[in-house]
C-alpha cells in the first residue's frame, strides 16, 4: 500500500469516527464555554431534510486529502494531469472510501482511475474517458453500495473529439463500466437525482456542444429502473439555454418535493453566442422542477452575478447557521471573457465563495469569502480550477465550515501552494468566516 494513502486515511478513520449527534436544526448554536469541549455533527442527519435520492446528498466527504499522492501524479500548470475525485461508500461500513482519476484535458490518452476502498487502492485501471469532468455518487442498483457516474468532455481543443458518459458499478468485490449511451460530446456537467419521483436515480448529462450537433435540441434525461438500467427521455431544456453552463446541481429548494435545478457557467458574453439566444439564458439561476423530469422555464430565480468571477465550479446547498433556511454556497473562479481580473493574468484562476439564502421564494446575498490579499504574490502560482468546496465541521465546535477544493491547493508536489496548503474558511458565531489553515 502507498504510504501516503495510509497516512492521508488516518485522518480520513478520525472523521469517520467523529460522526455522532447532529443538534436540532431548532437549537440556537451557543459558543462552547470549555476549552477541550467539542460538538460532534452527526453528517447523515444533516441531510435529512434534502431529498436523498439526489447526487448532491454526500455525507462521506473528508477535507484536507492530497490526491495527485494517492495517484502517484505529479501536477504542474494549466493543461497537465489533473485529479478528480469524489468520496463515496463502496462497502458499506464506516470508512469513507474515494474515487479518483486523473486526466489531462489536452491529451487523447486516457489516465488511470483509482478506488480506495478501506484506505486501501482497491482497484486501478484504464479510465474509460480521456477527460473527465465531473463524478456524480449514489447507489444506482440499490445494492447498498455507492456507484459512480463519470462526466466528460474529452479534449478541451480542437477537435473536441468528446466523450460519452460511463457508470462504475461497485459489487461486493468487484466492479464493472457502462456506457450509458454511445453519443460523444462535450459533457462539461450533469447531476443525478430522483427526477420523476419513482424511486429511482436519474442522469441528466449537458452536453456543452448539443446546440450545434444534435437535434432534436433538447436535453435528455436517463429514467432508472433501480437496477442499474436506463430508458431515454428528454426534459423541456433547450439546448441553447445550457451551452454556456459548466456546472449544475439538483436539490429540492423549494420544498415541494421535487429536485429543482441550479445551473451556473461562463456569466460573460461571447462573440460565438450573440446570436444564439438572449443573454440572459446565460444567467446562472434556479429552474423549479416539476417532479416528471421537466423544469418550470418560465419563472427562473437569477444569482447575482460576481464581476470579474464569472465562471461557476460548484454549488453547496445547507443550513450553515443551523436557523431552518438553506443557504447556497456557490464556488467561483475568475473569468470575463477576454479580460483576466487576477494580478498574474490568468483566467479560471483563484478563489472566490459567494454565499445566499432562499427562504420565501427570495434569494438574498448574505456575503461573499474573498482568498487571501497575498494569493498572487508569486507570479508563477497557479491555482488552478477550484472545483468544489467541501462543507464540514474542521475545528469541532458546531458549525460548518468552507473548504475549497483543488487538485492544486493540496499537492504537496505543488510547491507555489505551500504557504496555503490546507485552505479554508472558519465559521464564527456571528456568522463571518475567517480564513485559516489546518496542516496534516
Amino acid at each position: 500500500m502507498n504510504s501516503t494513502v495510509s497516512n492521508l486515511f488516518d485522518f480520513n478513520k478520525f472523521i469517520a469516527l467523529s460522526i455522532l449527534i447532529l443538534l436540532s436544526c431548532n437549537k440556537e448554536i451557543e459558543e462552547p464555554n470549555e476549552d477541550n469541549f467539542e460538538y460532534n455533527i452527526n453528517y447523515f442527519e444533516l441531510f435529512s431534510g434534502i431529498n436523498k435520492l439526489s447526487s448532491h446528498y454526500q455525507p462521506y466527504n473528508v477535507p484536507f486529502i492530497d490526491y495527485a499522492s494517492i495517484s502517484n501524479t505529479t501536477l504542474s500548470g494549466f493543461g497537465c494531469l489533473q485529479v478528480w475525485s469524489s468520496f463515496g461508500n463502496f462497502n458499506n461500513n464506516d470508512v469513507n472510501d474515494l474515487f479518483l482519476t486523473e486526466i489531462d484535458c489536452l491529451s487523447e490518452e486516457k489516465g488511470e482511475v483509482f478506488i480506495v476502498i478501506d484506505n486501501e487502492i482497491k482497484y486501478s485501471f484504464q479510465s474509460p474517458q480521456s477527460s473527465t469532468r465531473k463524478l456524480l455518487v449514489g447507489d444506482i442498483d440499490k445494492n447498498g453500495l455507492d456507484d459512480i457516474v463519470m462526466i466528460g468532455t474529452g479534449i478541451d481543443t480542437q477537435p473536441y473529439t468528446g466523450d460519452s458518459t460511463h457508470i462504475v458499478f461497485i459489487y461486493e468485490g468487484s466492479y464493472s463500466i457502462k456506457e450509458l449511451d454511445g453519443q460523444k460530446g462535450y459533457f462539461h456537467t450533469g447531476a443525478m437525482g430522483d427526477l420523476n419521483n419513482d424511486g429511482n436515480l436519474d442522469i441528466i448529462p449537458f452536453n456543452n456542444q448539443g446546440f450545434n450537433k444534435y437535434t432534436p435540441d433538447i436535453v435528455p434525461v436517463y429514467y432508472g429502473n433501480g437496477s442499474g438500467d436506463f430508458e431515454k427521455g428528454f426534459s423541456n431544456i433547450p439546448y441553447h439555454r445550457i451551452i454556456p453552463m459548466y456546472h449544475n446541481e439538483l436539490f429540492d429548494i423549494n420544498g415541494d418535493g421535487n429536485l429543482d435545478l441550479i445551473m451556473g457557467g461562463h456569466e460573460w458574453e461571447e462573440d460565438w453566442f450573440k446570436n444564439a439566444t438572449d443573454t440572459i439564458f446565460w444567467r446562472t439561476g434556479i429552474y423549479f422542477g416539476n417532479g416528471d423530469g421537466t423544469f418550470d422555464l418560465d419563472n427562473r430565480i437569477l444569482i447575482p452575478k460576481l464581476e470579474g468571477w464569472g465562471i461557476i465550479t460548484d454549488f453547496d446547498i445547507y443550513d450553515l447557521n443551523n436557523d431552518g433556511i438553506w443557504e447556497i454556497i456557490i464556488t467561483r473562479t475568475s473569468g470575463t471573457g477576454n479580460e483576466p481580473m487576477v494580478t498574474n493574468n490568468q483566467n479560471y484562476d483563484g478563489i472566490k465563495i459567494q454565499i445566499l439564502q432562499y427562504n420565501d421564494s427570495q434569494l438574498s446575498e448574505v456575503r461573499t469569502l474573498n482568498q487571501p490579499e497575498t494569493w498572487f504574490s508569486n507570479p508563477d502560482m497557479w491555482i488552478e480550477w477550484p472545483y468544489r468546496t467541501l462543507v464540514y465541521d474542521v475545528n469541532k465546535d458546531g458549525l460548518l465550515d468552507l473548504i475549497p477544493e483543488s487538485d492544486h491547493l493540496n499537492s504537496q508536489s505543488y510547491n507555489p501552494t505551500e504557504n496555503y496548503r490546507g485552505l479554508y474558511y472558519e465559521q464564527r458565531f456571528n456568522g463571518s468566516f475567517e480564513i485559516k489553515y489546518h496542516k496534516n
